[in-house]
C-alpha cells in the first residue's frame, strides 16, 4: 500500500464518522433556573467536581480545598490575560439605538476593529455609530454572522476613551438586566489579571484568591503564567 492510498483511507474513515455524527447529539436540555445570573459570594466557594484518575470515582468539595488535590510538584497553567471594557452602546445615524461587542483588533491599525454590532436594522456600509462626543465608528464592511469592521474615530487613547464609556462583556447566558452590576467588574476578572486585551474572561481563573494561590505555594504547587486573550 502507498502512502498517498493510506492516507486516502484514513480520509475516507474520519469522513465516515463525521457523515454519521449529527448536530442534533450534541444538543441536550438545560434549565435556565440552573444558570447562576450572580456569582458565588466568596470566589472560592465554588462548587468543585474532582475525578479519581485511578479509580474514576467522582468526589464534591469546594474550590478553596483545591490545595487537598494538589501536591508538591504540580504545575498550574495561569492566564494574566485582563478582560477591558468591550461593550458599548451607541446610536446609529438614524437615532436607532446599537450595542457594539468588541471581538479582535486589527494588527498594526489602530482603532480598526472586528465587531459584534447588534441593532433593530442592520447598519449600513459608510454609515457611524456614536458613543460619545469625539468617540464614534464607522462601518466599513459586513464581515457575516453580525461581524462588522469598524473604524473607531477617537480623541486621545484609545484604551482611556474605552475605559470610560465601555462596559464589562458578560456572555448572553447571564440573564439578568442590561444595565452592568457595581460588582461585574471585580468579578468578572480573576485575581491574577494583568495584561489587558481581552472581551471574555477567562472563567476557569475566576474561584482562585490570593490567600488559596499562596497555601498552594507554600505546600510546592507552582504556577506558571502565560497571556492568551480570549
Amino acid at each position: 500500500m502507498q502512502i498517498s492510498d493510506f492516507k486516502f483511507g484514513i480520509c475516507n474513515l474520519q469522513c465516515s464518522v463525521i457523515h454519521l455524527m449529527e448536530l442534533k447529539e450534541f444538543m441536550y436540555e438545560l434549565p435556565g433556573s440552573l444558570i447562576a445570573a450572580y456569582p458565588a459570594s466568596a470566589r472560592a466557594e465554588a462548587r468543585l467536581m474532582v475525578v479519581n484518575r485511578a479509580t474514576g470515582e467522582l468526589a464534591h468539595s469546594r474550590f478553596s480545598s483545591l490545595d487537598e488535590f494538589l501536591r508538591a510538584g504540580d504545575l498550574l497553567a495561569l492566564n494574566d490575560t485582563r478582560v477591558v471594557p468591550a461593550r458599548l452602546r451607541g446610536r446609529k445615524e438614524s437615532g436607532g439605538k446599537a450595542e457594539v461587542l468588541l471581538l479582535e483588533p486589527f494588527p498594526n491599525w489602530p482603532g480598526l476593529w472586528i465587531a459584534l454590532v447588534d441593532s433593530s436594522k442592520r447598519p449600513q456600509v459608510g454609515s457611524r455609530i456614536f458613543f460619545a462626543e469625539g468617540f464614534s465608528a464607522k462601518v466599513l464592511g459586513e464581515i457575516g454572522r453580525g461581524r462588522y469592521g469598524l473604524w473607531f474615530r477617537y480623541e486621545g487613547d484609545f484604551m482611556e476613551q474605552l475605559s470610560k464609556l465601555g462596559e464589562p462583556p458578560l456572555p448572553p447566558y447571564v440573564q439578568r438586566g442590561r444595565d452592568p452590576e457595581p460588582f461585574d467588574w471585580e468579578r468578572y476578572q480573576t485575581v491574577y489579571a494583568s495584561s489587558p486585551g481581552a472581551v471574555a474572561a477567562p472563567t476557569a481563573g475566576f474561584h482562585f484568591t490570593p490567600e488559596l494561590l499562596e497555601r498552594l505555594k507554600s505546600q510546592g504547587v507552582e504556577a506558571a503564567f502565560l497571556t492568551l486573550h480570549v
